[in-house]
């Protein structure tokens, strides 16, 4: 019994530690995320938040405030530890629909809402006015989609 409850602590405790950082416990927006960046800067956590396109690449939008992060997949990360994609049903579902696009507006034909565990990485003064590259401070490593939501 007492190593049952030992166990349950430990998971409990530990299970939402990744690299040594506590994990946010709750799904952010991308206006709360850009809204407290600092904090979240080297983090992973989770977005809830639909996709755009432009011929840069991926983006993280939301309506309420106007902004986006760059979505992009861990081989673009050059920060350590890497991180792994994983490959499920949702994001083979995620990607094929990011990949069903409209010729003429480079967006997704269906609107695409999920939630993004990615890792919050701030981006190195190497582009334009000390930003990274495309002119963008911060950018998101995806790690798992879940919650897909296509219309």
């Amino acid at each position: 019994m007492k190593w049952a409850l030992c166990t349950w602590f430990l998971v409990l405790e530990f299970g939402s530690t990744v690299w040594g950082q506590r994990l946010p416990s709750r799904e952010l927006t991308v206006c709360s995320l850009l809204q407290d960046a600092a904090a979240y800067s080297g983090k992973l956590v989770s977005v809830r938040a639909n996709v755009i396109m432009d011929y840069h690449g991926s983006f993280l939008n939301d309506e309420t405030c106007q902004r986006a992060i760059p979505l992009v997949l861990p081989e673009a990360s050059t920060q350590t530890p890497s991180l792994t994609l994983v490959k499920d049903d949702v994001y083979q579902r995620f990607d094929a629909a990011l990949h069903d696009f409209d010729i003429d507006t480079g967006q997704p034909k269906r609107r695409i809402r999920a939630v993004f565990r990615a890792r919050f990485e701030f981006l190195s003064g190497d582009g334009p006015n000390g930003r990274g590259p495309l002119g963008v401070r911060w950018q998101l490593v995806l790690v798992t989609v879940s919650n897909l939501v296509l219309q």
